[in-house]
């Protein structure tokens, strides 16, 4: 069998367009890795197709650092510290008002269960 490659850094972002985290090992399914870009933010009244906050328009996410707490199993819990450094709940009005005041207008918190955000539980 020939070598194709050598994977040296595994990263997974759980939240668009924020900070990815290292990982040691990494589940990977149909969806991709496992926990990977699960949560995300959009603009509330934007009727674009695709109303989801990015690193590209708004590069000021990447300083956000989200994480999974250790003591959630179920991957549905979601923290975040913040450029000033603080640990808020990802779905928490404190870290939507942010985001909110970064982007200029109201914004949402999403979370998904795939990938793509296909499917998506938007407030």
């Amino acid at each position: 069998m020939e070598l194709l490659g050598t994977i040296r850094e595994i990263y997974r972002y759980p939240v668009k367009s924020m900070a990815g985290e290292g990982q040691r090992a990494a589940t990977v399914g149909w969806h991709g890795l496992e926990g990977d870009r699960r949560f995300a933010f959009r603009r509330i009244g934007d009727t674009s197709g695709f109303p989801w906050l990015t690193a590209g328009k708004l590069p000021g996410l990447l300083c956000y650092r989200p994480y999974y707490p250790p003591a959630d199993e179920s991957g549905r819990l979601i923290r975040v510290v913040t450029p000033e450094g603080e640990d808020l709940a990802g779905d928490s009005a404190e870290l939507r008002d942010r985001v909110a005041a970064s982007c200029g207008g109201p914004s949402s918190y999403c979370t998904s269960n795939t990938a793509s955000m296909t499917r998506r539980r938007c407030p």
